[in-house]
């Protein structure tokens, strides 16, 4: 799942990352729209995957009104893939999830090669993966691995390490300001 967003939210009920003024029009909208909505919940628990191009989000990313819809319609989604994509959309589309989801979530963006260096850098934590297609994305990341079956060590491993130590400085810091 690419966004971190709730069970309802990926189920259809949108309502949570949408402004007031939207809401206020899909309220009015869905009035109209009462007998439909036994039709919908036969349809609500179906699995959802949104596939789209660059091209398309090249309309789309850019206007505030649109990538708010296109947040919507992802986050009720099970998975998002975005194909032919250019290095700038990849870091746009990271933008749209810290700036749409409440709360702001820590996002992390993997890459291997020199068009995933704009993603990278503006995730909050950033992979990169040296093989083929070079070392630039190795060189802008925060951390780096040779082969992506080492993500998973990364991630459970070395995290719940940094997180503990982390924890204890923490706890460290307190102590010395009490004393």
């Amino acid at each position: 799942k690419v966004f971190a967003t709730d069970k309802d939210t990926r189920h259809g009920k949108l309502n949570k990352h949408v402004k007031a003024e939207i809401k206020s029009q899909l309220s009015s909208a869905k009035a109209n729209h009462d007998n439909k909505k036994d039709d919908l919940k036969a349809h609500a628990y179906q699995q959802r995957a949104l596939v789209i191009e660059g091209a398309a989000l090249r309309h789309l990313l850019g206007d505030e009104v649109l990538e708010e819809m296109i947040f919507a319609v992802a986050s009720g989604c099970d998975s998002v893939i975005a194909c032919r994509v250019s290095p700038k959309q990849k870091a746009l589309l990271v933008r749209l999830v810290r700036n749409y989801v409440n709360p702001t979530p820590v996002t992390l963006a993997i890459g291997d090669g020199a068009n995933d260096v704009g993603m990278i850098q503006e995730a909050h934590v950033g992979v990169g993966i040296s093989g083929l297609e070079g070392q630039q994305a190795v060189n802008s990341s925060d951390f780096a691995i040779a082969q992506f079956r080492y993500l998973e060590e990364l991630l459970l491993i070395h995290g719940r390490w940094a997180f503990i130590r982390m924890s204890k400085v923490v706890l460290f810091s307190f102590y010395k300001n009490v004393v």
